[in-house]
């Protein structure tokens, strides 16, 4: 059985600590979580080879939800969605930074929760029971 408390455990190996008062935000993303999966696969129980498959995906819904409603509390793991700068001018001097081919916070947040909530999908293939 999958517990808030393993996606706690995954959320500290990010360097996230969650507060209590996330308890309820946890709980619900891991029930979101676990229904994707059992209703993907057509299946009643998570199997042991998709616990983590779930734990990821619930730990990207969360952080989904916090960047949503509550950016500051990213700001805690040293995440801040300042805009990138560019260019800069002032008088006669001009400085230009090589921005091409980076990524900002948000954007490496952005994709780290798309990993989170779909990258491992495929995986339910393994598990997925036809529906009659």
């Amino acid at each position: 059985m999958i517990t808030v408390d393993d996606v706690k455990k995954r959320l500290e190996s990010f360097g996230y600590s969650a507060a209590p008062e996330n308890e309820s935000a946890l709980s619900f993303a891991l029930k979101k979580a676990i229904n994707t999966c059992e209703n993907d696969c057509n299946i009643s129980e998570i199997p042991e080879g998709l616990k983590s498959v779930v734990i990821d995906m619930a730990v990207g819904e969360f952080l989904l939800a916090i960047k949503t409603f509550n950016p500051a509390g990213l700001s805690d793991v040293g995440i801040k969605f300042e805009s990138a700068v560019k260019e800069l001018s002032e008088g006669d001097t001009k400085i230009s930074f090589a921005t091409e081919g980076s990524s900002t916070d948000e954007q490496r947040l952005d994709n780290l929760i798309n990993l989170l909530i779909n990258g491992r999908r495929a995986e339910f293939a393994s598990y997925r029971r036809l529906r009659w």
